[in-house]
């Protein structure tokens, strides 16, 4: 059984997959790797590395190996007798035969040589690369994990960190959405809504552009259609790979999106053919909007995203805030346009239920008094909006609030409140955390296209807003501060090691207002001037909500 599969393999590139995954995982580093079966790799040591150059063959290599000189040649010219790479490893998926063997001691004049062949290779995959036998596609099979361990890391990151068991699911309770698909009505040409299933999504072939107010969900619905599309290859023989493209990672990759895949890519695979990717796999684009890019950098990733669809049939799933203005901008014909629903009573108390762990009665203590209160009348019952009326209804059994900057002010207060602080950082109380954050947050939706600030510029940013207030602090407690406000809040978090980012946009969009509120009166014309812009809206909301009374405004 095992011998017939290796015989199935039928490229290098193939080999080169499996082999690259048998080196990792037993803790050697791929460098390289060339389309002649030459891979370059080394292992760290104590004292220095010690380098590898290996050679694939899917051929029965004999004495009479058709292409045995090109091997010499190619091993020759690596300096290897200059004791630039440490050992050479041959590898056939088929038999080395002792003559071969003879034919390269002799010409090679040493024994620093190691052969692995067909039952040599399969040692190898059992000890380092078990999965292997029950996947057919060494690199779907990588994919699948490296997805699921991020998704996992994702919400781990992006979790309120309330020191409370019960709350360390919140961020993954997923309550199936209410989906409309806008189609014209073939009489009136006009966009009819209809309502639609994830999994008809998911299966249709088409390009979609998932709207959805702050809240609603679409990360969280991204990152489910991508879990879904792995599932299918599991059960149809399918080969899709979801690819999360974050705004960040097309900063990164100045907004070009071939580069953006590579660098999501390259987390599985330090050096793979993209083409060969492209053409032999079905990628789907998770894109998790582009609101906060300008109309110019909008277009051109929207051109990017007809391109990889109109030549190699890519689908991309686009999340927004706002459908209308984002087609005005660009051309997305080929794309069907879905929108992701507040929630519905029968949703609130799923996800009630799922929240308070089935116990029944404070679900319908909390429906009745959101009721009462006429909440779900006032309020868009988002399932974030609903998680901070949970926490701080589980908590504090606070009278529920009448707009939505009072339960963020609540949430803030209860939150940045309750947090314990080591001795070493006793200067930072309820205050100087929330004059933190709302600085930042004011920084970040000032940039053009709304960039968090690397690890580096958010430590500078942290000694000059001290230095600001004539706060003395020991700039070695600093690395100690950003890594509670990180770490121990979920207000913030560090995306991929690099970018400081506000876990959702509307935390972002709350502090922004609160700074404004309470400390940059002088920027209210900045909330009425920019209030089409979506970050700027929510801000004014919030800003709103901060007094009953604000004719002016």
């Amino acid at each position: 059984m095992e011998l017939e599969k290796l015989n199935k393999i039928n490229s290098i590139y193939e080999l080169s997959k499996i082999f690259e995954i048998i080196l990792t995982n037993s803790g050697i580093k791929v460098k390289s790797k060339l389309d002649n079966g030459i891979m370059y790799a080394y292992e760290e040591a104590a004292l220095r590395n010690f380098n590898l150059l290996i050679y694939l063959s899917i051929d029965l290599l004999t004495g009479s190996y058709k292409d045995y000189n090109d091997l010499l040649v190619a091993i020759k010219r690596q300096d290897y007798q200059s004791d630039k790479y440490d050992k050479i490893l041959i590898v056939s998926t088929k038999n080395i035969s002792e003559g071969f063997k003879d034919k390269i001691r002799k010409e090679l004049n040493n024994d620093g040589v190691e052969y692995w062949n067909n039952e040599g290779l399969i040692t190898l995959i059992n000890k380092f690369y078990p999965d292997y036998w029950s996947n057919s596609d060494a690199f779907l099979a990588s994919y699948d994990k490296f997805y699921s361990n991020h998704i996992k890391e994702d919400y781990e990151l992006k979790s309120l960190k309330i020191f409370n068991e019960k709350y360390k699911g919140l961020s993954e309770i997923f309550i199936e959405p209410k989906i409309s698909l806008f189609e014209k009505d073939r009489e009136s040409n006009k966009p009819q809504r209809k309502k639609v299933s994830r999994i008809k999504i998911v299966e249709d072939k088409s390009p979609y552009i998932i709207s959805g107010d702050a809240g609603t969900g679409k990360s969280t619905f991204l990152k489910k259609i991508g879990q879904e599309l792995l599932e299918l290859n599991k059960v149809n023989d399918s080969s899709f790979v979801p690819v999360i493209i974050t705004s960040t990672i097309l900063v990164d990759n100045k907004l070009v999106i071939i580069d953006a895949i590579k660098a999501v890519v390259s987390n599985v695979f330090k050096i793979f053919d993209l083409i060969d990717i492209l053409k032999n796999y079905d990628l789907v684009l998770l894109i998790d909007s582009i609101d906060e890019f300008n109309e110019d950098e909008q277009q051109k990733i929207c051109n990017q995203l007809n391109e990889l669809n109109n030549d190699y049939k890519v689908r991309y799933f686009l999340a927004t805030r706002n459908h209308d203005s984002l087609v005005e901008i660009c051309n997305l014909n080929l794309s069907k346009h879905v929108s992701i629903e507040n929630f519905n009573i029968n949703q609130i108390k799923d996800f009630l239920n799922t929240f308070f762990k089935l116990d029944s009665s404070k679900t319908d203590k909390l429906i009745s008094s959101l009721k009462d209160n006429k909440i779900l009348e006032k309020l868009p019952i988002t399932p974030l909006t609903l998680s901070l009326i949970s926490i701080l209804f589980e908590e504090k059994q606070y009278e529920i609030p009448a707009t939505i900057t009072d339960i963020y002010d609540n949430f803030n207060t209860f939150l940045l409140g309750r947090l314990y602080v080591k001795n070493r950082l006793g200067f930072l109380d309820i205050n100087i955390k929330e004059r933190i954050l709302s600085s930042y947050a004011l920084e970040v939706i000032n940039h053009p296209q709304r960039l968090p600030k690397t690890m580096g510029e958010f430590n500078y940013f942290i000694a000059e807003f001290f230095k600001s207030k004539s706060i003395s602090v020991d700039l070695l407690l600093i690395p100690e501060v950003i890594t509670y406000l990180t770490k121990n809040t979920g207000i913030l978090y560090v995306e991929g090691g690099k970018y400081v980012k506000f876990s959702h946009d509307s935390f972002m969009e709350y502090y922004a207002a609160i700074e404004i509120f309470f400390h940059r009166r002088s920027l209210e014309d900045e909330l009425v001037n920019n209030f089409n812009q979506l970050n700027w809206q929510n801000s004014s909301i919030f800003y709103a909500g901060k007094s009953k009374d604000m004719p002016d405004f």
